[in-house]
């Protein structure tokens, strides 16, 4: 089972992802992991984006500041990384029979998931949790939920789960008709 996993900043993503880690056995690929490591390690990448975005350094404070003032910009960092971000995304689910990609750009790769998971919750908890997770501004935190604000289109493929509720239930709920649905299929 390959899920994807949606929302925005401070909905609950990674409680999600871990989640389903413990309680199935889901190899987690956090795609923000994998951009850091990226940036880390990879001095062509990160040559091209200090070249295309006119910083000097490649750092998540010199690109946050970057991207959330400007989508263009967003929009170019994504076409550099995003290619690097799906060949290790899918080296990982060639090795592993679960996986979960919390990755909120996966729409915008090649990667086939069998269905998505897209977290809610209201806005001021999203502002109190990543203030006190990233200690962030209340108005650094509006401009990055605005640039990420995008409609996510709910099809037969993908669940909603308001994480201020009881989202074990939920899970539980989609993880069982998934595999009825995959049961249905090979009779």
């Amino acid at each position: 089972m390959i899920l994807a996993l949606r929302g925005l900043i401070g909905t609950g993503k990674t409680t999600v992802a871990n989640y389903l880690k413990e309680e199935y056995d889901f190899v987690i690929v956090n795609c923000d992991d994998i951009v850091a490591n990226l940036y880390e390690k990879n001095e062509d990448m990160k040559n091209e984006i200090k070249t295309a975005l006119e910083i000097d350094e490649v750092n998540k404070k010199n690109l946050a500041s970057v991207v959330f003032e400007n989508e263009e910009k967003l929009q170019l960092l994504e076409s550099i990384i995003l290619p690097f971000v799906e060949k290790e995304c899918q080296n990982i689910i060639e090795n592993n029979e679960n996986v979960v990609l919390d990755c909120q750009t996966i729409d915008k790769t090649n990667i086939e998931y069998d269905f998505s998971i897209i977290t809610t919750c209201e806005r001021e908890t999203i502002i109190d949790r990543v203030q006190e997770r990233d200690g962030r501004t209340r108005e650094e935190i509006e401009k990055i939920i605005k640039i990420q604000n995008k409609p996510y289109l709910l099809t037969t493929r993908s669940y909603a789960i308001h994480t201020e509720d009881d989202y074990e239930i939920d899970i539980e709920k989609i993880i069982r008709s998934f595999n009825e649905s995959k049961n249905w299929e090979n009779r």
